[in-house]
């Protein structure tokens, strides 16, 4: 084998080793590109002031921002969600609200990728590019992305538990 052929040979097979972590790289970084962004959601602004308003005063009973339908029973399901996003934003402002959101979507991806720990890498990247795309619109600083991580993170020790058969990861 001439030395141009072994050359290239060495070539192509560090690029077929590393292709998978090339590839989950980028995944990576478009998933905090997509991530950062300035706050659009305005309901965001609403949850911010009601976190504020529980710090202040408690569980409100009634709606104190309606000006349909003003003094109406009010429950927010959603509390405290509201009161740590309220706290976040009086303590450093909305900067690190962005970056705490995607340190949070990042535990999610991490998670979405230790499920398909074992599998073809290939088919994990393929799974987590296609989440990716599928949730780009949706992570805005939003009480659903508790859900969607918690979500994950629960698929993810269901799983464990399948591989290990171990009763503690159900626990």
């Amino acid at each position: 084998m001439s030395k141009k052929a072994k050359a290239e040979t060495q070539t192509t097979s560090v690029l077929e080793a590393n292709a998978d972590r090339v590839v989950l790289g980028l995944i990576a970084l478009c998933f905090v590109v997509f991530a950062v962004h300035h706050i659009i959601a305005y309901d965001f602004w609403w949850q911010l002031k009601t976190g504020q308003l529980m710090r202040a005063s408690g569980l409100p009973e009634t709606d104190p921002f309606s000006y349909g339908f003003p003094n109406l029973p009010w429950t927010e399901i959603r509390w405290g969600y509201c009161v740590v996003i309220s706290l976040i934003y009086d303590w450093f402002g909305t900067d690190p609200l962005i970056i705490a959101k995607v340190l949070w979507l990042s535990i999610g991806g991490f998670c979405l990728w230790q499920i398909g720990k074992g599998e073809s890498k290939w088919a994990v990247n393929l799974g987590l590019l296609s989440a990716l795309l599928l949730m780009h619109q949706r992570m805005m600083i939003r009480p659903e992305l508790v859900t969607y991580v918690l979500l994950v993170a629960y698929l993810l020790l269901i799983r464990r538990f399948q591989v290990t058969e171990k009763f503690h990861w159900l626990l």
